[in-house]
């Protein structure tokens, strides 16, 4: 093990929880993981990668404008908040990544029709599970590994078309910035967070001078003691990491 790795290794066995950590390098190599990065935990707004992923393999528009239904609107982002209902295909992906607006990513989603990406998901990721709209009370849940959330980012940070690049914007202006990238100077990174009552996850691209690392931390919590401690601890891996490209 190298000690880049014992460090991450130091940090990841002292969190509350449980928690799903993995680690590549930019040759696409595994430097760390741990024996859960492939078990499904709750999803939360990572699944919006998922939405994204699929979005990316479709013939679209961005330009094309969406008008918004006063029953689309739901809590969390922006748009539930505003007057304008008329929204490009392209501000809707970018308010989803960077902000992690709830109505924008169920538009996507019916848009193209639930079924239609749940599937597509099903088939592609199997490590990913759309069980329900973003808010919705339902028995189903949203699903998501490690592993899988970090092959998610590096698909749509390695997408050279104008969807990626749209996407790698989003993500490289994400507003949330307290777990992986939280100890680090701004336009050094690209990443897209969940959370839930019981849960906080961060996958970043973390860059500096000519490299990168990519990281996912997936966690869940009893209380919120725990949910602070987690984040430090984001806190402390992606330090660790961006000190490594020095």
């Amino acid at each position: 093990m190298t000690k880049l790795a014992h460090d991450i290794q130091t940090v990841a066995a002292s969190l509350p929880g449980k928690t799903a950590i993995i680690v590549k390098n930019q040759a696409g190599q595994t430097i760390f993981a741990t024996d859960n990065c492939q078990e499904l935990f709750k999803s939360a707004s990572l699944i919006k990668l998922g939405i994204a992923a699929y979005w990316s393999k479709q013939a679209v528009n961005l330009k094309q404008t969406i008008e918004l239904n006063e029953t689309d609107l739901v809590p969390g982002g922006v748009l539930y908040h505003l007057n304008k209902r008329c929204w490009s295909l392209h501000d809707l992906l970018d308010l989803m990544l960077s902000v992690s607006d709830n109505t924008a990513a169920n538009v996507l989603l019916k848009l193209a029709g639930f079924d239609k990406i749940q599937a597509w998901l099903s088939n592609t990721y199997p490590q990913v599970h759309l069980g329900r709209f973003l808010m919705e009370q339902a028995a189903d849940e949203n699903l998501i590994s490690a592993k899988t959330a970090l092959i998610l980012l590096e698909e749509l940070l390695n997408d050279q078309t104008a969807f990626g690049k749209a996407c790698q914007t989003a993500m490289f202006n994400q507003t949330t910035r307290s777990k992986l990238i939280g100890a680090l100077p701004e336009d050094h990174s690209f990443n897209k967070t969940g959370e839930l009552a019981d849960t906080e996850h961060d996958v970043a691209r973390i860059c500096r001078n000519d490299g990168f690392y990519d990281c996912c931390c997936l966690s869940h919590f009893d209380n919120w003691e725990d949910r602070w401690s987690i984040i430090r601890g984001m806190n402390q891996i992606g330090a660790l990491l961006f000190q490594a490209l020095a």
